[in-house]
């Protein structure tokens, strides 16, 4: 188990020591990747959205999540540029040292 949390999700590595040592660790898939996104957001999100809109009205709440989707919108945008930038860049931490070490 310890061969598997030190090499997990490090490019080219073999867990060693299982069944499963002939299988190489990668990193993730953009998809798999955004459904962990979207999944960690929207859980979150959805139980702190009925009280929070409660709490503002119908009309300010609704603002609101126009607003926050407008700026979620230019986020991902800004990161979708700064990816093809730097597209051997395959984390958020790699990409935020690729392009702060510039």
């Amino acid at each position: 188990m310890d061969a598997m949390q030190n090499s997990y999700g490090t490019i080219d590595n073999k867990v060693e020591g299982s069944k499963a040592s002939s299988i190489k660790l990668h990193g993730n898939s953009a998809m798999l990747t955004a459904g962990i996104i979207i999944a960690d957001v929207v859980g979150a999100g959805v139980l702190a959205m009925g009280d929070a809109v409660a709490k503002l009205g119908w009309l300010l709440g609704a603002v609101s999540i126009l607003v926050l989707l407008a700026m979620n919108v230019h986020i991902t945008m800004l990161m979708w540029r700064v990816h093809l930038i730097y597209p051997e860049a395959e984390s958020y931490l790699e990409l935020a040292s690729a392009s702060l070490s510039r």
